[in-house]
């Protein structure tokens, strides 16, 4: 779908069809951020305090699991006795 940039004030502005505008969960008055990315495309995304479409936060191992004061489960050998069944033993035999 292509479209164009008009003038609007001092500035430039894009209309975004209305199609586009639900399929990102994105509404007329949303905050929305502008890049431009290392081609020199412009890229247009929710911004962080977006209600619906926050980017989340990367949460490392350590942070998850922060103050979690419960045992490993012992659920044995995870592997079983290592015998291949159905396709696996057709491949490999």
């Amino acid at each position: 779908m292509s479209t164009a940039i008009a003038a609007w004030g001092n500035s430039a502005a894009v209309r975004i069809p209305a199609i586009k505008l639900r399929q990102a969960g994105l509404t007329k008055g949303d905050p929305v951020q502008i890049d431009v990315n290392e081609r020199g495309n412009l890229e247009l995304y929710a911004s962080t305090e977006h209600r619906r479409g926050a980017r989340r936060q990367l949460v490392g191992f350590d942070e998850l699991f922060a103050g979690y004061r419960g045992t490993r489960l012992d659920v044995g050998d995870p592997w079983g006795n290592n015998e291949l069944i159905g396709a696996e033993r057709e491949a490999w035999s």
